[in-house]
């Protein structure tokens, strides 16, 4: 037997935005692995961390899941990092432009792979010394 539904669910606003910030395709749920980079300790950033543990950081901090495998896309589409190889079109490191500011992006090759997300010079040249 079907129960009829008399109302409709509602959402607010502030859902709505949460729901658009965390949808897939070309913005979205990408942007939030830069959101969450951002707000970490920067020392944690700049040194790097795993796919996976990005995507647990995002869990804990927004209480929304995602996987590692957005993480590396979001690294692969924004600065065209990640494991070289023979038949790899990717890089080790690469700066690229994300919502108007330029970052650079190095893939350490280890594994497990570890991603840093550098936003000055500073940064880099303490990183790279």
């Amino acid at each position: 037997m079907k129960v009829k539904k008399s109302s409709s669910f509602k959402i607010s606003k502030s859902q709505q935005e949460k729901l658009n910030t965390f949808q897939g395709g070309s913005g979205g749920s990408v942007l939030i692995v830069l959101k969450y980079l951002l707000e970490i300790d920067d020392k944690v950033r700049v040194n790097g961390l795993t796919a996976k543990a990005i995507a647990n950081g995002i869990s804990k901090l927004y209480d929304v899941s995602i996987r590692d495998s957005l993480v590396r896309g979001f690294f692969r589409k924004f600065f065209n990092v990640g494991k070289e190889g023979e038949n790899s079109k990717y890089q080790s490191y690469n700066e690229g432009v994300v919502k108007g500011n330029t970052y650079f992006a190095i893939a350490t090759q280890i594994q497990p792979m570890t991603y840093s997300l550098l936003t000055t010079q500073d940064e880099i040249n303490s990183r790279l010394s």
